[in-house]
């Protein structure tokens, strides 16, 4: 499948997101055409984990999730990780932005532990 043209945002910490769920879901979105943009909560590198104690690689962030609008892009990625997913369920900005793609109705994928984000925001239809 074709996504070129298409805009994806995908929303992280800058500790604790699992190494897989981040940066495989972005090369493959990549390779299939879109355009992925990371969001985190700083302007550094997100240091992720394997299997949520072991350091992984050193992610790039293109911008900060203060910095981030759910203009432009067509769906959002929250990648899981326990500790990730802790801290952006009670990130404002986060819930903001996943917020803002549910109520208007684009796709927002969450993996693994990343649907808890999106339950506190309060949209997912279907959650429960």
């Amino acid at each position: 499948m074709s996504l070129d043209g298409k805009n994806v945002l995908v929303l992280t910490t800058n500790y604790g997101t699992e190494q897989d769920e981040l940066e495989k879901p972005v090369a493959v979105l990549r390779e299939a055409g879109a355009r992925v943009t990371v969001a985190a909560q700083k302007d550094e590198g997100v240091q992720t984990l394997v299997s949520d104690k072991d350091p992984g690689s050193v992610v790039q962030p293109d911008t900060t999730l203060a910095e981030a609008s759910a203009d432009g892009f067509d769906a959002v990625v929250v990648p899981g990780g326990t500790v990730n997913a802790d801290q952006l369920r009670t990130d404002d900005d986060a819930r903001r932005l996943v917020s803002a793609f549910a109520e208007s109705g684009r796709p927002v994928a969450a993996i693994c532990h990343g649907p808890g984000s999106s339950w506190t925001a309060g949209s997912p239809r279907g959650a429960g």
